[in-house]
């Protein structure tokens, strides 16, 4: 089968597909032994180097969903990023002298993004036995002291580690687009459940335009597409594996419902 047709996004050439992963492991390789040249003191150059490294590992696996590639190796790439992002949480930590400090900030709509974007592939790949360690470096010191940060965050962890394990909040840190997959979440019957999925789908691209990668396929001067990795609302597709929908077909029009995924986890 040829690149064109197996990639999952017709936005991705073969030849950028190519040159980003090469530019990952580059990367990966480079920032993992040499500080970053941001910063003032060497332990924040160092602190953004794990950032970077974290940031290669989780857009080298997007790419490769993007591309095509068989979804069961991407179930160990996930741990990696994982891991990769708890190595930056430490210095992160030693860097701010705090231990509260989340390591994707609710406040701030790329870490928010791609915070949603983790946790719903922990569940689209059966790996929910990492969601407790995405919560180790987003909850605070003792589990408790950002807990009940954000109403969605916390929807999805209930799910994951049991209500009487998380924390009661109504409050929302990032609402548009978030706002319909909330009520998504909490709403019943499915009829309505599916409804306010299709109007967060609907709004989802439109609402982030504000994100560093948002538009990012469009090619530059020079013809590249920098920091295109692939468009997707995985938290979309783990709300409809966890609220039982069965016919999630109405949500296939939209090009960064991850409809291969889903249908994955299902089989």
């Amino acid at each position: 089968m040829q690149f064109h047709e197996k990639r999952r996004q017709q936005f991705l050439g073969e030849r950028h597909f190519i040159e980003d992963m090469k530019a990952s492991i580059e990367g990966i390789s480079h920032f993992s032994s040499n500080p970053s040249g941001v910063g003032d003191t060497m332990d924040e150059k160092w602190m953004w180097s794990r950032h970077t490294v974290a940031n290669y590992e989780f857009q080298s696996l997007c790419l490769r969903y993007t591309a095509g590639d068989p979804i069961e190796p991407l179930r160990g790439d996930l741990e990696k990023v994982i891991a990769a992002y708890e190595r930056y949480a430490d210095l992160l930590w030693q860097y701010t002298a705090d231990r509260n400090e989340p390591t994707f900030a609710f406040d701030v709509l790329d870490d928010y993004c791609q915070l949603m974007q983790l946790v719903g592939l922990c569940f689209l790949l059966h790996r929910r036995d990492l969601l407790p360690r995405i919560a180790s470096m987003q909850d605070g010191e003792h589990g408790t002291s950002n807990g009940g940060a954000d109403v969605i965050y916390e929807e999805f962890m209930i799910h994951a580690c049991g209500p009487d394990k998380r924390f009661a909040t109504e409050h929302a840190c990032q609402v548009r687009p978030y706002e319909s997959l909330f009520y998504a979440l909490t709403e019943e019957p499915s009829d309505k459940q599916l409804k306010e999925l299709d109007r967060f789908l609907k709004r989802w691209y439109k609402d982030l335009s504000g994100t560093a990668w948002h538009d990012s396929h469009k090619p530059n001067e020079d013809g590249d597409q920098g920091g295109y990795h692939g468009y997707w609302s995985f938290e979309a597709g783990a709300a409809v594996l966890l609220l039982g929908i069965e016919d999630d077909s109405s949500l296939h029009k939209y090009l960064y419902y991850p409809k291969d995924l889903v249908a994955w986890c299902r089989a």
